[in-house]
Parts: structure tokens; sequence; C-alpha cells
């Protein structure tokens, strides 16, 4: 069996963060810099951002998360284009 992921190793597609999964989507790996940094059948997404903040592609705490309110997004069933437009959640 052939390393098929030589072809993504390249100067030209070399980046500092990749993700390898199984063709069935159970399992996932998040690599930085050539080295598994995480892994799992699913990888909570504050792991990406701390794996982009490791890896030099975002500053530390450039990204917040907030809860919009529930009755709203079940209503509307989708988030507007602009956050200016979300009804956050009071509680």
């Amino acid at each position: 069996m052939t390393n098929k992921l030589e072809k993504y190793l390249t100067e030209e597609t070399k980046k500092p963060i990749m993700i390898i999964s199984d063709p069935g989507g159970d399992w996932e790996g998040l690599y930085i810099k050539g080295k598994l940094y995480t892994e799992g059948h699913t990888i909570p997404r504050w792991e990406f951002v701390k794996a982009l903040e490791k890896a030099g592609v975002m500053k530390k705490n450039s990204i917040d998360e907030a809860e919009c309110d529930e009755d709203w997004i079940s209503k509307i069933g989708t988030l507007p284009k602009k956050i200016e437009d979300v009804v956050m959640d009071s509680k």
C-alpha cells in the first residue's frame, strides 16, 4: 500500500493544519504541522480554534462564542447574514 498522503504534502499544498478522516466519516484526526493534535469520532469546534491558534494561523482570543435566543432561531430557522441582526439569548 502506497502512502497516498504524499500528494498532499508537497510544498504547493502543505498547510499548517490538516484534517484526516476515514471514508465512512467515523474517525477524524487533526494535525498541526504534521503532528497529531487530537483525534476522535468528532472534534469539538474549540479544538479547531485552539489548533488554529497553536499553528499561528490566527491570534489567540480572536474568537468569541455566544448563544442566540432559542425561540427566535426556532421561528426563523436560519441565522441572518449580518451578526447585528442576531437576537441574543437574554439569560
